[in-house]
């Protein structure tokens, strides 16, 4: 899980724009993040373990790395 360890640029290199989104999104989502965006509202809101409940979250060092790394990989798209 992403929260647990670091992803590698190469176990990313599969995945399109789209799969590197919604990984980024969901650390945010595991969170409770309230998303603005409808289509990722909508797409976490399909899972019983997404519980949107705040605006802000707090990230630990590894999902910190771990957005920074996706982001970087769907800039690269």
């Amino acid at each position: 899980m992403s929260s647990e360890r670091l992803l590698s640029a190469a176990e990313l290199a599969s995945y399109g724009a789209s799969e590197l989104r919604i990984a980024r999104n969901e650390i945010f989502a595991r969170h409770g993040f309230r998303f603005s965006d409808p289509a990722l509202q909508a797409h976490f809101s399909q899972f019983g373990w997404y519980k949107p409940v705040t605006d802000n979250v707090q990230l630990s060092p590894i999902e910190k790395a771990n957005v920074a790394l996706l982001k970087s990989a769907e800039a690269s798209q």
